[in-house]
């Protein structure tokens, strides 16, 4: 085949992903996908001995400006009964994705957590802005605080105090991982500078950012343990995967950008789902206590991920705060007459002396620091918008939670509008963030044609609606899989911006958005006569939570549909929406 009379180019335009609910699935792999099989003479580590111990759990001392906060903290602990400590420290069922209960005697009306990194999940009339990847595209503090500062003040708006976000693990040090898209880049410097910047904005908006997945979440596939089908709601038939990191790669690579966050004064981090060598990374004593709380001097609190806690006094001991979502199970969404590893296990712990009472008295300490420190104890402090409520599923029926009463936490006008002008920073960011790869000729920018072909299923609209798809064969790719998307309230697709323009221009649009018929055509038979003066090609690549990429290809034929438009089409555009990296075989074409 001779091509070379075809000029093809191609923009990379790297934007986010979508999510379902937090039962996330993992899908059944083609024959043909990613695999990797561990050579027989790789050493397997167990859950303990391991991993170096560091014991205690250093204290919290207010340094970094948090003096006088840190000060309110410690008279709001004081007047504590052992029982309200343990409700301090554990998530319960309520309206927000993670919920610290309220204490009304004492005036706290609770703590309201919310996804995610791009967007408040749970909401409606709310911005989704564009994802991390896209984000470091832009390679522009001023953007990656603006950003961080615009979804605060949204994460605000809408009554939340914890924002769980940014993300800087998975660092992406395989392309494969289901949720690179989630954080910024593998370049820990890049990655590094992006958490920065985007906690400075999210803090500046009077929200509480978290730092994730600490540490070494560098794949989906076996992140969690495989559950016993027939056992306790704790009892397992397979470990999850174990992270082996020696210290130098850590120092230097993992480690990193939580180093950054922690400069920018972040006020919680997350502990991730796998094992980090050999034991799991919430219950890590080296991890927790000795590299972030020590080394680092991490001031906040670490939280755990959903379902991410193992053990009670064993993970309070080595360093963690906060148990979410609170529950047993997959996921720790499991209540109903199960208990949880901390909960009532807390107050009785401290009453037999297996762990001392100041250990968690450290960890309210570090949770109410940053409640104070930004102002969320003040009448003016929105409360949860109750739009949100009926939007999380994740806790089954209401009438089913333990607690029912949450009029503290929940309440003000409902459906808040928080969107503000944002449409435009997020529009504005999207192109700091196009990544022109090739332009032969100067093709781009486009010179009015009077011919446009537009082909690609990533050209119009999502025809499954705007949240909680599944890998979607029609539709512009906006966001991915898992608990990082967001809910769009609108969508304005590349295909209405062409339609648009070429109005204007009084121009000829013909569109084809069914990739197989693309792939398997001749496309002198689909076009009107002539050669149409451009053809866009319109690919995409999806990721998600809980499901590694197959390949690092383009989903739905994409090379095929590429091949096809380019043997016929002198003038072809390649435009693409990913989650991550890819391989372009077409690029010399």
């Amino acid at each position: 085949m001779a091509f070379t009379k075809h000029h093809a180019l191609a923009a990379s335009l790297l934007v986010s992903q979508i999510a379902g609910q937090s039962g996330f699935a993992t899908s059944d792999r083609s024959e043909d996908a990613f695999s990797f099989v561990q050579p027989a003479e790789w050493p397997i580590l167990g859950p303990y001995g391991n991993s170096p111990e560091v014991l205690p759990s250093p204290n919290t001392t207010g340094n970094g400006g948090w003096d006088e906060a840190f000060q309110r903290a410690q008279a709001f602990v004081d007047q504590l009964t052992v029982e309200e400590k343990a409700l301090m420290v554990t998530g319960a069922e309520g309206p927000c994705v993670g919920n610290i209960q309220p204490i009304e005697r004492l005036g706290f009306n609770g703590l309201c957590l919310q996804d995610g990194p791009l967007s408040i999940r749970y909401a409606d009339y709310a911005s989704v802005f564009s994802a991390g990847v896209s984000a470091a595209c832009t390679w522009d503090r001023e953007i990656l605080h603006e950003r961080g500062m615009a979804m605060g003040k949204e994460f605000k708006g809408k009554g939340a105090h914890v924002a769980l976000a940014p993300v800087c693990g998975a660092l992406g040090r395989s392309g494969y991982a289901g949720r690179n898209w989630e954080g910024f880049s593998p370049d820990q410097y890049l990655t590094g500078i992006a958490t920065a910047q985007t906690i400075m904005g999210i803090q500046d908006a009077g929200v509480q950012a978290t730092a994730k997945h600490y540490i070494g979440n560098e794949q989906e596939t076996q992140r969690n343990p495989t559950f016993a089908k027939n056992g306790s709601l704790t009892a397992k038939d397979q470990e999850a995967i174990s992270s082996n990191i020696d210290d130098r790669t850590m120092h230097e690579a993992y480690l990193w950008p939580f180093a950054n966050a922690v400069k920018a004064n972040v006020a919680s981090v997350m502990c991730a789902y796998q094992r980090l060598n050999g034991s799991y990374a919430c219950q890590n004593t080296k991890a927790q206590n000795g590299l972030l709380k020590g080394e680092l001097g991490f001031q906040g609190y670490i939280m755990s991920d959903w379902g991410a806690v193992h053990s009670g006094v064993s993970s309070m001991e080595s360093g963690l705060d906060m148990n979410m979502p609170g529950g047993l199970g997959s996921y720790g969404f499991t209540f109903k007459d199960a208990g949880s590893y901390f909960g009532g296990n807390v107050s009785a712990a401290i009453r037999n002396g297996s762990i001392p009472e100041s250990r968690v008295d450290d960890m309210i300490h570090r949770i109410m620091t940053p409640y104070y420190l930004f102002g969320q104890d003040k009448e003016d402090y929105p409360l949860v918008d109750p739009s949100s409520v009926p939007l999380n599923t994740n806790f089954g029926p209401r009438s089913q939670w333990d607690r029912q009463d949450w009029s503290a936490m929940v309440g003000g006008e409902s459906s808040r509008d928080v969107r503000g002008d944002h449409s435009a920073l997020i529009r504005k960011h999207a192109n700091a963030a196009t990544v022109l790869l090739k332009n032969a000729n100067n093709t781009l920018p486009l010179k009015a044609p009077r011919s446009i072909a537009v082909f690609g299923n990533d050209a119009g609209n999502p025809t499954e609606g705007f949240y909680n798809q599944n890998n979607y064969e029609f539709g512009n790719l906006v966001v991915g899989g898992g608990s990082g998307t967001g809910r769009l309230s609108y969508l304005d697709t590349p295909l209405d911006a062409l339609k648009r323009k070429a109005y204007e221009d009084g121009a000829l649009l013909q569109q084809w958005l069914n990739n197989t018929l693309i792939a398997e055509s001749d496309v002198t038979d689909l076009w009107i006569a002539p050669e149409p003066e451009v053809c866009i090609v319109m690919l995409k690549t999806w990721a998600e939570e809980a499901d590694d990429r197959e390949s690092l290809g383009f989903d739905w034929n994409g090379e095929a549909v590429v091949n096809s438009v380019a043997k016929a089409c002198g003038n072809t555009v390649v435009v693409t929406h990913s989650a991550g990296i890819n391989l372009y075989p077409f690029a010399d074409h």
